[in-house]
């Protein structure tokens, strides 16, 4: 028999001789071995000398940390969304009454006033039912029509209407009558105030035949009061303007029109005291349109030209 020591992993092995110089595999580990002669020293089975291990430091790896995220710091909070949304919501409101309001105020004409827009309140009489206007609607004596006071300001430029050809323009006081006053029946009043740079002739005319009532100058920046006015509905109509002819009942330059929409409504059993502000300028806290001649003049009794 001859002995074959496994170099790899010291297994002792032993072959027959007639398998000398052939090659078998370790049963333990598999290497490739050469079977040598039968004359040869059988191999010396010695165990493999321990080897110590090195003092060092012994190093473990850890894993790496793990990286949280802060979710919170990139997501935006819901409120910052819905006050957002109502800045957004109050700013598209806000244009959107700007623009409705300017559409509703269209002036009666190009020209701009320096007064303020149209507008109307009602102020409480006192309780007694003879109570008189408040003390603080002061206004011009009554009068009848006087002729007109010259103010050197000659004719407008540009053709005159016929009614004022000859004629000198002028400016008459304010509260003097145009026309006489009818209906003083009542106890309710009317206080108008112009707040313009221009004068107007203002006309309460009745709001079913279209007969003047009232017909009176107001300067600019001036007021007056309509006393007495009786029972009734009253539609009230004002032009606005310069050079002031008698003749024609009218301003024939710069002439701008206009009337309040709603009617003045006086009852027998209930006294009223409105206070009116006038102004070339529409808008207000009152719907007032503008007119023409024609229409500020219509059902007048006495009308006579036209410029």
């Amino acid at each position: 028999m001859i002995a074959v020591k496994c170099p790899a992993d010291g297994t002792l092995h032993y072959a027959a001789d007639a398998l000398a110089g052939r090659t078998i595999r370790c049963r333990t580990c598999g290497a490739t071995l050469t079977i040598g002669s039968s004359d040869q020293p059988p191999p010396v089975e010695t165990d493999p000398e321990p080897v110590e291990p090195k003092a060092g430091p012994i190093v473990t790896a850890e894993p790496p940390p793990e990286r949280k995220t802060n979710d919170a710091a990139g997501r935006v909070p819901p409120w910052i969304y819905i006050l957002g949304g109502a800045a957004l919501g109050a700013v598209v409101v806000v244009l959107f009454l700007a623009i409705r309001s300017n559409k509703l105020s269209p002036l009666l004409s190009q020209r701009q006033s320096q007064g303020k827009g149209t507008s109307v309140s009602e102020t409480p009489p006192a309780a007694s039912a003879g109570a008189s206007a408040p003390t603080t609607m002061e206004h011009a004596p009554s009068r009848e029509p006087a002729h007109a006071k010259s103010v050197g300001e000659g004719n407008p430029s540009g053709p005159l209407p016929a009614c004022a050809q000859g004629r000198e323009p002028s400016r008459l006081d304010s509260g003097q009558r145009i026309e006489p006053d009818r209906e003083i029946s009542g106890q309710s009043n009317i206080r108008v105030t112009d707040t313009s740079d221009l004068d107007v002739a203002v006309r309460l005319a009745d709001n079913v035949t279209g007969k003047t009532a009232r017909f009176v100058y107001i300067q600019a920046g001036h007021s007056f009061v309509f006393e007495s006015v009786a029972p009734g509905a009253y539609v009230l109509r004002f032009q606005f303007g310069k050079d002031w002819v008698p003749g024609c009942r009218g301003f024939v330059r710069d002439s701008l029109y206009g009337e309040f929409v709603d009617a003045f409504v006086f009852y027998d059993d209930r006294i009223r005291f409105y206070t009116v502000t006038v102004s070339p300028s529409l808008g207000g806290n009152t719907r007032t349109k503008r007119i023409d001649r024609s229409r500020f003049l219509e059902g007048d009794q006495n009308t006579q030209g036209s410029p």
